[in-house]
């Protein structure tokens, strides 16, 4: 059956308008005028017609900025002052407030019909003793109620009804008609649908993403070695492949409602201002206007079950105040009754019952609950709980702060909430402030690094977008602190310009030192005690003394409420309780208390206290006048690991490299001790933003300062690790231990280096040194474990998990282990694959997969394997026997022999590594073979797990490919034997010595994405085609050294022969894209970047691939990674040296660039005229 459908004879807005023009009219007048408030009666006795009045005028001021807000009335609180001041006061209607996307907020009060006459009397007799109470709704109110109720007003409230403004009348000869009753499963979705506070979100929501991951176990304590139990702040996750401080394993990314659409039972977690609340606020929304619009539609049969979104902030909850009864109490609340008992919604939770009460139609649950960070501990495992008492047909998600995620099961599936990108920064910023002016502050938001990062978290975007100014040219703040201010600042005002304008002389005029003063004793109380609400009476202690040390005018009520009304804080739902607007905004309030009473946030930075001062902490340094002071108590004397990440977060916050920093920086200039404490803190605040380059040099810095600051040392192996410079992480790592021989972290994270470098034995010697610091931890018997079973030493490795698993009986990846073991020493095939090359990086767990997933095949001598040409879908490996790999030549179609393979070779890579490859040889077998044959679709399950057996296959793929090119152009190309004959001869007068020379490296640009455009064969001839070009462009002027994949290095005697070269090289690349383009009908976008390097430069021998050492060899490659962005060429300063007054000239990058391999930054300058022309008309 369907419920509110559309009329039939629905009416245009034209024929409203012709019937209802003048009532319509200076109803809208009336609306316009009532800056501060106002009250007014409709007459409409055709309930249809009321319906399409409230679309009309919803249209109506919505093009004049305005929100219609309908406020259905129930017989739950007859109040209509009440009523509304309950409204208003709600969070939900403070976030329609401050989002600022409407002028005015117009309340249509609607519903009165439904009274008993009893009730009607009831609502009348409030509305006429408390008609002045109608002043303190800033919002206008317009009352909609039949004829008989509009008599009753006026002969029952006579005070109201002499009082009340303008009465208009809507009607017509249509008999007086009634709405359906509402069940209340669909009351309840259609008051969420139609709830205003809750549907301005999808006005201004951009799309949030969500990226699945898991938390990996923590495996070792902190550099002070405490246990694991006590979750120290920023302690590193110990496992093999962990360095980051909160490290996850991420999966796929997607949409975050898409997401949660899915989730039967999850953890949306992340950053404060991440998103979470809004995330969770808008699936509420969306859900039940989509289950709405099918009860609408009569989509949804009498069977069915509703899906009720229910969403609750759990920082209503306390002692002795469940969840269970929070849920009631929102169901009551929403649906407008109230025959909802405690016992029947937990019936309903569990599953043992599956209707609300008085409600036939079957309902499933979608239970939100958001902020599990602002709930005491034992109230959280209240919550956890339901993960296993709710029934199955119900779904729960869960948002926390991503520092309180390693306390949840690891059951749980968790999305982490990413930052926002440049096109979300820019859709959300044209959502709040209009495009023309988005512009503007887009622009300066990415030109400014500091705002840019700020920008990235969308609580910190809105409040961006709150003080942006058009008068003072969006001049925005670029740290955390001083953006709080000015937001907070911004709401005060409120309180003198608009509230008290709207009450007169009938409140106090608050001075905003005084509001300050009482917001920031709530916030300090709260972080105290360690509470995100406090009871209204407590409140009104705090405002009280904050009053009289402010010497304030004024009632504790007046300021109560002033604060209120600016958004700052607000009561919770059931209004006996105020909470601040969000987190961060009380953590700011409570730092700025510490600054102001000059209260040292020291005595909270113990051990149990740094998690939760941590925001607080980090808003400290910037608030406090004495950046030097401020970053000594953060630190402590002492210097403990987890108070140096305290203090990089705080460096983050007050910008990476700002002015606070400088002043930090000559607070110490003559204490090289804290100095050096203060660059370890910056190399951890940049690497915490993945600016890893720039950590390196701030963890050399403190090295230089402090040569015995182990921490340092420490951290610089991890960074070395995270860039992929496991041998110098080795090294710092290793300076960390002779400093510290007892940091147990250092041996940890030196034997998981080993480990990566694939050095296990190494790795066994340092774990076993762990072991001796740590006896008792069973983290590191675990990872010996693991060192043992890679070196194939199962005795070994068995015995160490039986370690792990009598210190902890529960360590569930011991026993997984175990079994493994047992596993491989019955079964030969694993032992077989762990012998080859290809598979070595894959854990024993995949082997064991693999090994399942294996085809045995068996082929007699001289029996094809594959044949060239015909497309593939497997890759074979060789078990036992011998073949060849065959081609046929392309001009003369004789088959030649290209590689002979053996037991543990494999061949037919590329059918794995491109859908629908065709073989570019055939393969026969030359002996009995029995080879083992691994489909596409099993190989993609691999690789999901482990990138190293794609990159070892890639690897593979160029080699040959390289190969069969060498074979191309040695067999078809003259020339190119003229030149290697040549290019012999030159190296040949530079083998003994050093010499100046320059060396330029060109590659292709976009060359994984071409090669999966023309295939394997057809990028085989245009490698071919590329190289002999390139021979021939290079032809006298210089000699190509290598060939190597896509990439070519020449060398040249003189400078100005390489870069004539390099332009030359370009214009001849382009010109065989564009051949090829025409050749395979399809764009191909690529260019070709090229570095050029000039200096000293020695060469060891005079063989075809002779090595060469020198810094230009390794500068010209990495400037040509560098132009491949631009498609230019990049010369390093003495190649721009020796060009000048040559018809070419190069113009310095802005800034230097900090190039992997070099320590400091190198002056680079693109090549920008040939010959009075720019290098761009060239390419």
């Amino acid at each position: 059956m369907k419920r509110m459908a559309a009329d039939d004879h629905l009416t245009t807005r034209t024929a409203l308008e012709a019937q209802f023009g003048h009532q319509i009219a200076l109803l809208l007048k009336m609306i316009e005028l009532s800056n501060l408030g106002g009250i007014a009666t409709v007459e409409c006795n055709n309930l249809q017609l009321r319906r399409r009045l409230f679309r009309y005028f919803d249209e109506r001021l919505a093009e004049r900025g305005m929100l219609l807000y309908p406020l259905r009335i129930d017989r739950h609180d007859l109040n209509l002052v009440r009523v509304l001041r309950n409204i208003t006061d709600q969070p939900g209607f403070k976030d329609l407030e401050l989002l600022g996307r409407y002028r005015r907020i117009v309340f249509f009060v609607y519903g009165l019909e439904d009274y008993t006459p009893r009730q009607q009397k009831k609502f009348l007799e409030f509305l006429n003793l408390f008609r002045d109470a109608t002043t303190i709704i800033k919002e206008p109110i317009i009352i909609w109620a039949t004829s008989d109720f509009i008599a009753r007003m006026a002969s029952e409230a006579p005070d109201f009804w002499s009082w009340k403004g303008l009465l208009f009348s809507f009607d017509d000869d249509t008999p007086l008609q009634f709405d359906e009753a509402l069940l209340p499963a669909e009351q309840y979705l259609y008051n969420i649908a139609r709830d205003p506070s809750i549907a301005v979100w999808s006005e201004v929501y951009v799309p949030l993403q969500l990226t699945h991951v898991r938390l990996k176990e923590e495996r070792n304590g902190n550099i002070a070695r405490e246990k694991e139990r006590r979750a120290p702040l920023y302690s590193r996750l110990q496992t093999l492949g962990e360095t980051t401080a909160v490290k996850w394993e991420r999966f796929e990314r997607h949409e975050a409602l898409a997401v949660l659409r899915e989730c039967q039972r999850g953890v949306v977690v992340g950053d404060p201002g991440a998103g979470k609340t809004t995330i969770l606020r808008m699936m509420a929304h969306r859900m039940a206007v989509e289950q709405w619009e099918r009860i609408q539609q009569g989509a949804i049969a009498p069977h069915e079950p509703r899906l009720l979104p229910i969403f609750v902030r759990l920082n209503a909850l306390r002692k002795g105040y469940t969840l269970v009864e929070l849920i009631t109490e929102q169901l009551m609340r929403t649906t407008g009754l109230d025959t909802f008992t405690v016992d029947d919604v937990q019936a309903l939770l569990k599953g043992e019952r599956l209707t609300l009460p008085d409600d036939p139609t079957p309902v499933r649950l979608l239970l939100l609950l958001d902020g599990l960070n602002e709930v005491e501990f034992d109230l959280q495992r209240d919550v956890l709980s339901w993960f296993y008492q709710l029934g199955r047909e119900h779904r729960l998600i869960v948002s926390t702060r991503n520092d309180y995620a390693r306390f949840l099961p690891r059951f749980l599936t968790m999305y982490l909430v990413e930052p926002l990108g440049d096109e979300e920064i820019k859709a959300f910023l044209e959502r709040y402030v209009g495009h023309r002016n988005s512009a503007t502050l887009y622009q300066q938001i990415i030109e400014d690094n500091s705002l840019h990062d700020l920008a990235r978290s969308p609580l910190l975007l809105f409040m961006l977008t709150q003080i942006a100014d058009e008068a003072t040219g969006f001049k925005l703040p670029s740290d955390h602190a001083h953006l709080y201010r000015l937001f907070t600042e911004q709401l005060l005002a409120r309180i003198e310009e608009e509230w008290w304008n709207i009450f007169g002389r009938s409140k106090a005029r608050i001075k905003l030192d005084v509001s300050r003063v009482a917001l920031a004793r709530l916030a300090i109380t709260m972080q105290r005690e360690r509470r995100a609400t406090l009871n209204v009476r407590r409140c009104f202690w705090l405002i009280k003394e904050a009053a009289y040390l402010q010497s304030a005018q004024g009632s504790v009520q007046d300021i109560f409420e002033g604060l209120l009304f600016s958004g700052l804080i607000r009561l919770t739902p059931n209004r006996k309780a105020v909470e601040f607007m969000h987190q961060a905004v009380r953590e700011f309030y409570a730092a700025w208390y510490l600054v102001t009473y000059e209260e040292p946030i020291e005595f909270y930075l113990d051990e149990s206290g740094l998690t939760h001062w941590q925001g607080t902490a980090a808003l400290y340094l910037g608030l406090h006048p004495d950046k030097g002071i401020a970053f000594r108590q953060l630190l402590g004397e002492e210097g403990a690991y987890q108070r140096y990440w305290l203090a990089a977060r705080a460096l983050e916050h007050v910008g990476l490299e700002s002015k606070a920093w400088q002043e930090i920086e000559q607070a110490f200039l003559h204490d090289e001790k804290w100095l050096a404490r203060f660059k370890l803190a910056c190399g951890l605040a940049m690497e915490w933003r993945g600016k890893l380059s720039d950590a390196v040099l701030y963890l050399q810095d403190a090295i230089a300062y402090d040569p015995e600051l182990a921490i340092a040392s420490y951290e610089l192996g991890i960074v070395y690790r995270l860039l992929g410079d496991l041998e110098m992480a080795a090294v710092a790592l290793r300076s960390a231990i002779r400093i510290d021989p007892t940091l147990v972290d250092s041996y940890n994270q030196l034997g998981i280096v080993y480990f990566e470098m694939q050095d296990y034995t190494r790795a066994m010697y340092v774990f076993q040194a762990a072991i001796d610091l740590e006896p008792e931890n069973p983290h590191h018997y675990f990872n010996l474990g693991l060192a043992y079973k890679m070196l194939g030493q199962y005795d070994e490795a068995w015995a160490m998990f039986e370690e792990v698993l009598r210190r902890d009986s529960g360590y569930r990846e011991a026993r997984e282990q175990q079994q493994l073991i047992a596993l491989a020493r019955n079964f030969d095939r694993i032992a077989f694959l762990e012998r080859i090359l290809l598979f070595r990086s894959l854990s024993l767990e995949h082997l064991v997969l693999l090994s399942h997933s294996l085809e045995e095949r068996t082929y007699a001598p001289g029996e094809m394997i594959v044949w060239q040409g015909e497309e593939g879908d497997h890759l074979f490996i060789i078990e036992s026997g011998e073949v060849e790999v065959i081609a046929r030549d392309a001009e003369t179609g004789a088959l030649r022999v290209l590689n002979r393979l053996g037991t543990g070779d494999y061949f037919g890579e590329i059918a794995l590594l491109e859908e629908g490859a065709r073989r570019t040889a055939s393969v026969r077998a030359v002996t009995p073979v029995r080879v083992l044959a691994l489909h596409r679709t099993d190989f993609m399950r691999i690789k999901e797990e482990s990138p190293d057996v794609v990159s070892m296959l890639v690897q593979t793929r160029n080699d040959r490919l390289e190969a069969d090119v060498r074979h191309t152009l040695e067999e078809n190309i003259q020339r190119f034997r003229e030149w290697r004959r040549q290019a012999s001869e030159h190296i040949q007068q530079y083998k003994q010595g050093e010499h100046q020379m320059t060396v330029l490296a060109a590659d292709i640009r976009n060359s994984t994405p071409l090669t999966q455009q023309f295939g394997a064969t057809r990028w085989l001839r245009f490698l071919k085609d590329f190289y002999s070009d390139m021979i021939e462009v290079v032809g006298n002027r210089g000699i190509i050294y290598q060939y190597v994949g896509d990439q070519i290095v020449a060398l040249f005697e003189k400078p100005l022969d390489a870069v004539a070269c390099a332009v030359d090289m370009q214009t001849t690349y382009m010109r065989l894209l564009h051949q090829w383009e025409m050749r395979l009908e399809t764009p191909l976008e690529s260019g070709l970047g090229v570095g050029i390097a000039t200096g000293t430069i020695a060469i060891e021998d005079t063989d075809f691939d002779a090595v060469l050492a020198g810094t230009p060899v390794v500068l010209a490659t990495r400037l040509s990674a560098r132009s491949k962005e631009r498609n230019a060429v990049y010369l390093d300063e003495t190649t721009f040296k020796a060009i000048l007054g040559s018809p070419y000239w190069a113009e310095m990058l802005e800034h230097p660039i900090l190039l992997k391999g070099f320590h400091e930054p190198v002056r680079v300058y693109r090549l920008a005229r040939v010959a009075g022309q720019p290098t761009e008309s060239v390419v």
